[in-house]
């Protein structure tokens, strides 16, 4: 028997998985462990499983198992350094996302970058931001085009009060990814917060014609008219919001509670575990 069809009935099985097949996922599992009771694609894909149903525990077999025979595999060790965030064993996550990263592998294969996303924010919400910075500028230097660490580091400077390095990190986030309307409107608050309006509204302008469905960019939008002093502008903005994030149509009464840390939090949100 072919082996390498194991990895097959991983991808079959992840794909009844979706689904929601779950029993014929399983059955899809077993037979792939029966063909090849070393593959690795099939203990993590069977865990995913398990996780999204509730079995933490088994999950966490079904990945501890998978390392016995990959003791290196950087997705088997990012996957149970997810389940232990999950569960706030943080001392525990902080050890598998190490071991995700930093043990060495055959034939140079690169990390898991979601390792190096977790790990990073786990520590910046834990509040070691130097830790933070310095893992994600690690996944930076391993994954220049990818733009999960820059938007982090963009955000803890931001956060900080470094406007200029949070601009820079912005704009290399932009020139990445053009089409992503979280980084024109991460790049209009940072204008905003320097005085630089006219330059602001363009970028938000340009982040809501690239994504009318936002609602993020309605609301920062909205907040910068309101603090300029254009409460007209600002009202029609905001009602852009409301439609757009809660769908409510015809006339309606715009809410002054909505000038509040909703805005600060929604932003940070991509920082924060």
């Amino acid at each position: 028997i072919d082996s390498n069809h194991a990895s097959l009935y991983a991808a079959w099985g992840k794909v009844e998985a979706i689904e929601h097949n779950v029993e014929l996922a399983r059955e899809l599992f077993e037979t792939g462990l029966e063909l090849d009771p070393t593959s690795t694609r099939v203990y993590h894909s069977w865990a995913h499983l398990e996780e999204k149903v509730g079995n933490v525990d088994t999950a966490v077999e079904l990945l501890s198992k998978g390392l016995e025979y990959d003791s290196t595999n950087t997705y088997l060790w990012q996957a149970l350094g997810q389940l232990a965030l999950g569960t706030k064993n943080y001392d525990r996550a902080r050890e598998c996302f190490q071991h995700a990263l930093y043990d060495k592998r055959e034939n140079d294969d690169l990390p898991s970058v979601f390792a190096y996303d977790s790990y990073g924010r786990m520590e910046y919400t834990l509040g070691n931001e130097e830790k933070a910075k310095q893992i994600f500028l690690e996944a930076l230097d391993m994954f220049p085009k990818d733009i999960r660490p820059m938007q982090c580091l963009a955000l803890i400077e931001m956060k900080r009060g470094n406007m200029d390095e949070a601009r820079v990190w912005s704009e290399l986030a932009l020139r990445t990814n053009q089409r992503d309307s979280f980084f024109w409107c991460l790049l209009a608050l940072i204008e905003a917060k320097v005085g630089n309006i006219p330059r602001a509204r363009a970028l938000f302008k340009r982040g809501s014609e690239l994504n009318s469905k936002d609602a993020v960019i309605w609301n920062a939008w909205s907040y910068m008219e309101w603090q300029e002093g254009n409460t007209t502008t600002s009202e029609k903005l905001l009602r852009r919001y409301f439609v757009t994030k809660y769908d409510i149509r015809g006339d309606f009464c715009i809410l002054a509670e909505t000038m509040d840390d909703s805005l600060e939090s929604s932003t940070y949100s991509r920082l924060l575990l």
